[in-house]
């Protein structure tokens, strides 16, 4: 039995407190939004994930689009790897995507990787031609649509951690880091189940982001709206003037979205661990190294030397800079020089030894 003194609350949000809280955002009739979303974030809602999703489309009427990320690429797509999309494959971006994609007035991009849905009057525009793009969130992409279209981008109970259109800055400023460095054949089944086939460039993994540390620089240009709905706080960002304003950081520094004094350690992790646990055979990574930093990988041992790496204990506290992770089992010899991106092949051999072979290097010199 609870102490007496604590009361039990129970947060409840209903349909209008969702419409009036979206409205108070000023978001409009009309508007074209695309919306990253978290349903946990906002407590109880009443009638659960369609109650936000019929919140959003009264919001924007019968003029207006709703957009959503319906995401099914993975640390496993390369060359190798080559993934193959199907209209119908479930989303791993949440809940409220995952039910918005499937309501029958929904329409999908044809990506691989990084498709979108999208419901409303402007839906066929933004979706067309994806799957004919040459990557995943630039030219002839949703994601230029939505600045074409004046679009605003919401972060319902997220952060800027997951904004896929800081991507599609990073693809129009030609970083070095963002794409692998060589296209992938790949397949993509449409409604109809008529089979694609395209050459694409895919998205890398490897390069460690600062994406929710940029909040601060788009408060600064005031760019963000942020507001609470139920226990959500909510974002809101004209998309048009976050890409202009970052685009001109990036080509001062190209590096501007990377966190350059760390290194993406758990993706190493986890695709060494893939490759020896046999999930896949074969993962590519385009792995950024800072400057004056290095990884010595031999044996069962991962070395990383002055990194900055702030595990979970450590939150707030302080970071390491020097440190060893040891694995139980064992990793070919393999050297990972500071100020490069390491194109690097992660295999296993006939044995139980996991190999990584540095492809090529590139100098980060910016």
């Amino acid at each position: 039995m609870a102490p007496p003194n604590i009361v039990e609350m129970k947060y409840e949000v209903s349909i209008d407190d969702l419409i009036r809280g979206f409205k108070a955002l000023k978001i409009e009739y009309g508007d074209v939004i695309f919306v990253h979303s978290s349903l946990s974030s906002l407590g109880y809602v009443v009638n659960g994930v369609n109650t936000v999703i019929n919140a959003l489309l009264e919001v924007v009427g019968d003029e207006g689009t709703i957009i959503m990320p319906t995401f099914t690429g993975s640390i496993k797509d390369c060359l190798e790897n080559p993934p193959f999309f199907k209209y119908d494959e479930p989303c791993w971006t949440g809940v409220i995507p995952e039910n918005f994609r499937r309501r029958g007035d929904s329409i999908r991009s044809l990506h691989p990787t990084h498709s979108v849905a999208s419901i409303g009057s402007k839906a066929y525009t933004i979706v067309k031609g994806h799957e004919d793009s040459l990557s995943p969130c630039g030219d002839g992409t949703p994601y230029i649509q939505l600045y074409r279209l004046n679009g605003k981008i919401m972060f319902l109970g997220v952060d800027l951690a997951c904004n896929t259109f800081f991507h599609t800055v990073e693809e129009l400023a030609d970083v070095p880091y963002h794409l692998q460095p060589e296209p992938v054949k790949v397949k993509i089944e449409d409604r109809n189940c008529r089979v694609l086939r395209r050459e694409m460039y895919l998205h890398a993994y490897g390069t460690p982001r600062r994406f929710r540390e940029a909040e601060r620089f788009l408060m600064e240009e005031d760019i963000i709206r942020i507001g609470m709905i139920g226990r959500a706080e909510v974002r809101i960002i004209d998309a048009r003037e976050m890409l202009d304003v970052t685009i001109k950081k990036l080509r001062e520094n190209p590096l501007f979205l990377v966190d350059e004094e760390s290194v993406a350690l758990e993706c190493l992790i986890q695709a060494v661990k893939m490759v020896y646990n046999r999930e896949v055979d074969v993962i590519r990574l385009y792995y950024y190294v800072p400057y004056n930093g290095n990884i010595i990988i031999h044996d069962d041992a991962i070395k990383v030397h002055n990194v900055k790496l702030v595990p979970k204990f450590l939150y707030g506290m302080g970071s390491l800079k020097t440190f060893e992770i040891k694995l139980n089992f064992r990793l070919s010899h393999a050297i990972l020089d500071g100020g490069c991106l390491h194109w690097i092949r992660i295999s296993r051999s006939d044995g139980d030894v996991v190999n990584i072979e540095v492809l090529h290097s590139r100098s980060i010199n910016c």
